[in-house]
């Protein structure tokens, strides 16, 4: 059943060479119970028919579909971002070409929207699955029910685990165009970063059930690590100076996390990343790139023993890892 509300709603497609993942994206769109306004398909330089999948679908759909297609390939943020430019909806949603939505998805985001008009951006939980649209059982979404709503930047600014994806969200357009589309700057990370900006912005509202289907398979970005571990430290530097103690104590423990879990010879080259990093690091960086293998002893230090020793026992890391 349609929401009651009047908003109007664009959704934004980027695609890259995965024409044998689109149509199942498009599909989950056009089976929703509220229709989009416009479907906006930005083509970054795809070589394996997608023009062909897409000129399909736009004869016979009567939803209307905008197709961009890139010469070359410019990356997935500068394709959302041409995707903003050309929407002129109330609200923008988001979905990536090889994931799905469930059917409900657009209605109960504009309902929550309606609920709370102050809130500039819903969002909501989701679920792996695998190449050919399974549950992937062996992997957990990192939701405990717990209600994230409100001012959440300090939240998300500790981790994005909970909050990883542009497909959860339903943005108010006015919400862009405060805080500026995806930094084309970042390689990787650029949702956690454009998420950030609009945390700080604005209230948040959470539905507390899945309504997103992200496919982890190998060809994903997200399972580049060299890559996404240099992405990472990026978005690090860039929100450094927000970031508290503890903030920075807890990104030491995701970013040694990272290493530690990597196979010998890819733990290699995170470490040589990571000493790059830290040679010029400002003493908030070096907290936030350094600490983590002694994050429960500096938290519990930082709470009985003050900023002092807390500073002593990076600089035991520092000595450790930096040469």
């Amino acid at each position: 059943m349609p929401s009651k509300n009047n908003l109007t709603v664009d959704v934004i497609i980027p695609t890259y060479n995965t024409a044998h993942y689109l149509g199942y994206a498009l599909d989950s769109v056009f089976s929703q119970t509220h229709p989009v306004t416009k479907i906006i398909i930005i083509d970054d330089g795809s070589e394996d028919g997608t023009e062909q999948l897409v000129s399909r679908y736009k004869a016979s759909s009567p939803a209307q579909i905008d197709f961009v297609k890139f010469p070359k390939n410019t990356g997935i943020s500068h394709a959302r971002n041409e995707g903003f430019n050309r929407s002129q909806a109330d609200i923008v949603m988001f979905l990536d070409t090889d994931d799905v939505w469930d059917v409900e998805k657009v209605r109960m985001h504009l309902e929550r929207l309606e609920e709370k008009p102050e809130a500039i951006l819903s969002y909501c939980n989701f679920k792996y699955i695998d190449d050919v649209g399974k549950p992937r059982g062996d992997i957990v979404s990192y939701f405990d029910h717990r209600i994230r709503e409100g001012n959440v930047f300090k939240q998300l600014l500790l981790t994005n685990l909970w909050l990883r994806n542009p497909g959860q969200i339903a943005v108010r357009r006015s919400a862009i165009e405060l805080v500026g589309r995806f930094d084309e700057q970042l390689p990787a990370a650029e949702d956690w970063d454009f998420m950030l900006r609009l945390a700080k912005t604005g209230e948040f509202v959470q539905i507390n059930v899945p309504l997103l289907y992200i496919r982890y398979h190998s060809s994903n970005v997200t399972r580049r690590a060299v890559w996404l571990f240099e992405a990472v430290l990026g978005l690090y530097d860039k929100w450094a100076a927000e970031a508290s103690l503890l903030t920075a104590i807890l990104w030491g423990g995701q970013v040694m996390n990272k290493v530690r879990k990597a196979d010998p010879e890819t733990r290699k080259i995170l470490m040589a990343i990571l000493r790059n990093k830290l040679r010029p690091a400002s003493r908030l960086k070096m907290f936030a790139f350094s600490a983590g293998n002694l994050r429960i002893a500096l938290i519990f230090g930082y709470i009985f023993g003050g900023a002092k020793y807390v500073y002593g026992k990076l600089a035991q890391v520092r000595k450790k890892y930096v040469v």
